[in-house]
This record gives structure tokens, sequence and C-alpha cells, in this order.
């Protein structure tokens, strides 16, 4: 299990701390890769100061989440403050996933823009409105995390952490029940249980890569995809000589059969001579 250790100032964000700990407890995906240090909850009775047990947490921690509001903190004899001490912690001891949840606000103090210009000299940060938008942004950088970090998990498994089940393009699972000679089922059952390119994340279902791809009807629209089939037209054999090009965007299913289509009917056309005394022009298609 990799380690998430939650520091922000005690008073304003005790609420959202124990809620992201609970949030990533219950969601099927996150629950079986981190464990959360909440020190509300998490710190039992042991011969060490408390200031000894946070620095010792997050030092030690695999991602340091912070989170930054209104006020800095009370000062500490290090001359920071408790969230900017466990932040310096964690860095100067190499870590290198350290996440910060700034929220908007209309006051905050000059020590807080202070520390707020010194991690953006260190790390990227992200900025929310209330707290589900809160929790939302923090499920997808930890899903970019998973990616970037898991090795073991491949491109088309990675899960696709703003989609859900409403993003089916039912035009395409219909197209692909047909070509697969399947009778009509459940798509959360075909999608989830026989293909696993759904994945149930507590009360709603996500797709990975794959699913996305081939199974919703923008792809683009997700972050960290970029897919489409190009379409070019050379002048005879020469490719450096363009006469028109396009690029198809979408469910790759749907355009994967408009692009057989297109070549089955330029076959049968060349084929019924239908181009005879025209100079024949090769479509070369490029994913």
């Amino acid at each position: 299990m990799l380690s998430i250790f939650i520091s922000s100032p005690a008073n304003e964000f005790k609420e959202e701390r124990i809620k992201i700990k609970k949030f990533i407890e219950e969601n099927s995906i996150l629950n079986q890769i981190f464990e959360v240090f909440v020190f509300e909850e998490d710190v039992v009775a042991t011969g060490k100061q408390s200031d000894e047990i946070y620095l010792e947490k997050a030092r030690n921690s695999d991602i340091y989440l912070g989170l930054i509001g209104e006020s800095y903190g009370n000062i500490r004899s290090s001359g920071f403050s408790a969230t900017e001490e466990e932040f310096n912690s964690y860095y100067n001891n190499g870590g290198k996933h350290a996440l910060f949840f700034i929220k908007d606000c209309e006051n905050r103090d000059l020590k807080t823009e202070k520390f707020i210009d010194v991690i953006g000299n260190k790390v990227v940060y992200n900025t929310f409105n209330g707290q589900q938008d809160l929790l939302n942004k923090i499920e997808k950088a930890l899903a970019g995390y998973i990616n970037e970090t898991h090795e073991n998990i491949s491109f088309d498994e990675r899960i696709v952490p703003d989609s859900s089940e409403n993003d089916l393009d039912k035009e395409s699972y219909n197209l692909f029940l047909k070509e697969s000679n399947m009778e009509s089922q459940d798509f959360i059952k075909i999608l989830s249980n026989k293909f696993n390119v759904l994945v149930k994340d507590r009360d709603t279902y996500k797709f990975t890569t794959a699913g996305a791809l081939f199974f919703t009807e923008n792809p683009n629209k997700f972050d960290g995809i970029d897919a489409g089939v190009k379409l070019a037209r050379f002048d005879g054999t020469d490719k450096t000589i363009f006469i028109d090009k396009a690029t198809l965007n979408g469910s790759l299913l749907k355009i994967l059969k408009l692009n057989l289509f297109l070549k089955e009917t330029l076959d049968m056309l060349q084929k019924l001579s239908v181009l005879k005394g025209m100079i024949y022009r090769n479509i070369h298609t490029m994913l």
C-alpha cells in the first residue's frame, strides 16, 4: 500500500481531512492502492511528541497532500506553520509527489500568500471551490499518479477518472454487438463483467482507456486521450503531394467501420473499372 499524508491548518480543514480519508477508503479502486494518514483518527498512544509523529509521517509518506485556505496557521519554533513544516520535511527528504489543493478565497493572510509562492516554485497545485470539487480533483490527481507510476498497468487498462457509464455511446455499443454476433444485453454486464473495460467505482462505473476509445462518443474529451484516424489522398504514389486529407474523431468502433466501408467501396469501384479513364488516387489510412 502507498501512504498519503494529509496536511493542512488544523482548524480550517478538519472536516475536509476526514472526508478525504473516507472518500479514498470507500473508493473501490483507490482503497486497493492507498492508505491515508489523518492525525485526528490515526495517532495512537506512543512515547513520541505529536510534532515528531507529524514530521515522521510526512517525511516517510509516498504522497503529500496539502490543503491551503485563508489562514497560515500557528507559527512554530521553526518559524513555519505545521503545514509548511510538514511539506519541508517531505520535500527535503526527496519526496516527489506533493499534491496541493488551494481553496478559492477572497481573504488570505500574507504568510499564506508567501507560502503559495514557495510551493509554486516547487510543485504544481490545483485550486478548488467546495468540498465536492476538492474530492473530484483529488480523485483525478490520484488516478493520474497511478497511471504515471504503475508501469504494470497498461495504457488500455488505465482508469479514466472523469468518465462514467453515462458516457456510453449506444450506437457504438450496438455496432459492437452486431459485429460480434452477440445478443442484446445490458451493457454494464457485457463491458464490465466480460470485457473489463468498465470498472465499478462505488455507486457508478468508469471506463478504462480502451473502453473510452471504443464505446464513448468523444474519447478526446477525456484527459490523456488523443485518438482519431487520419485519412490522406495523394497524387499517385507520391506521398509528399496531398490532394486532400481529413481526421476522423469519435468512437473508434464507428471510425473503423467507416474506414472499412471506404476501403471496400474503393476496391469494388476499381474492380468494376468505374474509374476507367481517370487517374486512380490511392487512399492511405493511418491510425
